[in-house]
């Protein structure tokens, strides 16, 4: 089978099994289950084109929809946020959450949401008014590509085989980051609401979202695979280092410069939508590149909608098998990342024999 044909079929594989899983937890769940007829009539009252279901019932079938649809662009987002930070530091170990890009990001975020609601209006977490949708995604952005603006800044002038002062510059980035997301909680720490907006934004949230919160990470999302056919080949020149990549036509500064863009813009989004949400982009495009082998026109498309399916099926799993436990997404990610992180660093170690 030829390493094309293989490809589609993954991706194909994964676009079916994403589907499937959105529209099956969306037609079923611990409140019940719809039939096949009325799962159609509550969808078609949903987008317009028929009658509802009793209220009830369709605001439940709605807010499943909405959740399942806005984990599945989420994760999507930062899966393809990772392979693309991956390919332009030609390293595994590069991901949005460990190089501070979700940090300033979230950081920026809830110092927003503080300022939206001065005097800390009661019901913050859940009484959204217009300004809120346009002044938190641009303030996450802003936060993203300042973040890796700083990264670049000191980054490249390490070399690639300084992964170790790398991931310290990330790292001291998410701390500062996290410090200032602190100082924000802190001036809200007499205001409950708002209070609990900005930890559940740290720990990552898909509860009561709704077509808002998917527009504006599908809008980012569709950036970052509109650029694939643009990037893909121009990040494998770039993986045999740029003066070589500069010798077959390629153009360094704007390969650096057009990923940075596309990969806050993706960071952003799901940050906006979800919260911190980590280890996603350090886990799938590893797993993806096993599958796919590393030809970027293959491995970013792939890492989509592996990554879509990841946090769909991760979030899922939880509230069926562990309802009671509540965990967030942020939670769960790290429990599962962390780990995955360690034995990436301790590989790469071997192979490179030090630090």
């Amino acid at each position: 089978m030829s390493p094309s044909l293989k490809s589609a079929l993954l991706l194909g594989g994964f676009l079916v099994l994403g589907l499937s899983i959105l529209l099956l937890l969306t037609a079923s769940g611990a409140t019940g289950t719809y039939g096949f007829l009325e799962f159609l009539q509550g969808m078609g009252g949903l987008f317009g084109v028929s009658d509802p279901l009793a209220p009830a019932a369709q605001a439940i079938l709605e807010i499943r929809f909405w959740r399942n649809l806005v984990a599945f662009l989420v994760g999507g987002s930062l899966s393809l946020a990772g392979a693309y930070l991956q390919g332009l530091f030609r390293n595994p170990l590069a991901s949005p959450s460990l190089l501070g890009v979700t940090g300033g990001a979230g950081f920026a975020a809830t110092a927003a949401m503080l300022w939206i609601v001065p005097g800390a209006a009661a019901g913050v977490a859940h009484e959204w008014g217009v300004q809120s949708f346009l002044l938190v995604p641009t303030a996450a952005l802003l936060g993203a590509l300042l973040s890796m603006t700083v990264l670049l800044g000191i980054g490249f002038q390490l070399g690639r085989n300084s992964i170790t002062q790398l991931l310290l510059i990330g790292i001291a980035l998410t701390s500062l980051w996290g410090g200032l997301a602190a100082l924000v909680q802190n001036r809200a720490l007499e205001h409950y609401d708002v209070n609990r907006a900005i930890v559940a934004w740290g720990l990552g949230s898909l509860n009561d979202r709704g077509p808002w919160h998917a527009a504006i990470v599908a809008s980012s999302l569709l950036l970052g695979i509109l650029v694939i056919p643009f990037l893909g080949r121009s990040l494998d020149l770039f993986a045999m280092g740029e003066e070589d990549a500069r010798t077959l036509g390629a153009h360094p500064g704007r390969i650096k410069f057009l990923t940075v863009l596309v990969t806050s813009i993706l960071s952003a989004g799901a940050v906006a939508v979800a919260g911190q949400i980590a280890f996603i982009g350090l886990i799938i495009p590893n797993l993806v590149r096993l599958l796919v082998g590393p030809s970027h026109a293959r491995l970013l498309p792939a890492s989509v909608l592996a990554g879509a399916v990841f946090l769909l099926a991760l979030d899922s799993a939880q509230r069926i098998f562990i309802p009671e436990w509540g965990l967030r997404p942020g939670v769960l990610l790290s429990l599962v990342g962390a780990p995955f992180f360690l034995y990436l660093l301790l590989r790469q170690r071997s192979e490179e024999g030090s630090w």
